[in-house]
């Protein structure tokens, strides 16, 4: 079957259904393009594709960066990298702010919210805690000098606090929550006869016997200062 479109100077123009269909798939395509002119070229395509889906698609996007940015935020910070996790944090929330996840810019807020001590402030503080325990992962590391590694550590004795212990890695949490816990108790229970260091000693060689394929879940904390 044919169908006729039109007239020419030749006389009538017939087509088959199945050019019939080129035709159309053809306008269509066309009138996406003319719409790419005046709209987001995310919605060149709407009238083919549908224009939720394609915009789903970029919000998911948009989403995985953000998260990209609040976890990179997070790392910095616990390396001391204050500036760069604020930087971080604040692209992520700007983000997060344009496709509307509240939960996403609750995430960031918490953490922009947060005490937030840098260096300078705590060089300013007057300490009088006998030990700072620095849990969370990379907490020895610094910026390497001439006197030394400059880092948290190093302002909180200049604060005053006589010991701090700190990690040389990053450590998983669930062992480190164990290892944390049994350590205050045994420097609790012990506190006659045990110093830090003696504390932190024998609850390492206890979480060795239980994870001795992994050293990375229990040697990464040390004492720096005084033992006593």
């Amino acid at each position: 079957m044919r169908y006729v479109l039109g007239g020419s100077y030749y006389g009538l123009w017939s087509c088959s259904f199945t050019e019939m269909r080129l035709y159309k798939f053809v306008l269509i395509i066309f009138s996406a393009l003319l719409l790419s002119v005046s709209q987001p070229w995310w919605f060149s395509f709407s009238p083919v594709f549908g224009k939720s889906a394609v915009v789903a698609q970029i919000v998911d996007i948009r989403k995985g960066e953000a998260d990209r940015l609040l976890e990179q935020g997070i790392k910095q910070y616990q390396v001391s990298q204050f500036t760069a996790a604020l930087q971080s944090w604040e692209q992520a929330l700007k983000i997060y702010q344009e496709i509307q996840d509240r939960r996403g810019e609750g995430k960031v807020q918490g953490n922009l919210g947060a005490v937030f001590l840098g260096l300078e402030e705590i060089l300013k503080l007057k300490l009088k805690a006998d030990l700072v325990v620095l849990s969370a992962c990379d907490t020895g590391r610094g910026r390497i000098t001439g006197d030394g590694v400059i880092g948290l550590s190093r302002s909180l004795f200049i604060a005053g606090t006589p010991s701090v212990i700190v990690s040389l890695w990053a450590v998983p949490d669930a062992p480190t929550a164990e290892l944390m816990t049994e350590f205050y108790k045994n420097l609790y229970k012990n506190k006659n006869r045990l110093d830090k260091a003696q504390a932190l000693r024998m609850v390492m060689l206890k979480m060795k016997d239980k994870y001795s394929d992994s050293p990375r879940k229990w040697a990464a904390f040390t004492l720096i200062g005084e033992s006593e």
